[in-house]
């Protein structure tokens, strides 16, 4: 199997696109005439695509991931402990 390398902008750009189908859908079920029918499944629908697509979408892109890339995971520290003993003399 090749490694393929991960291309930033790939990722963007599916972003942007589900973002895009996401806001026409959302446009469509505000301003377009829906049948009896379809009122239910816009009301299930809807907050699904407010709550998780959008919300995942930017706390993937301008979420805490950001402020983290200061952080080395792959350096490894060691650390020694001592254990200090400490004596109480009663009078």
């Amino acid at each position: 199997m090749k490694n393929r390398r991960k291309d930033p902008e790939t990722g963007m750009k599916v972003a942007l696109l589900i973002l895009l189908i996401t806001f026409i859908y959302l446009f469509g079920v505000t301003f377009w005439e829906m049948p009896e029918s379809g009122i239910e499944q816009a009301k299930t629908i809807v907050p699904f695509l407010l709550g998780s697509v959008i919300g995942t979408l930017i706390g993937f892109y301008y979420g805490n991931k950001h402020e983290q890339q200061d952080i080395q995971p792959n350096k490894t520290e060691t650390t020694t402990t001592t254990e200090t003993t400490s004596e109480t003399t009663e009078p």
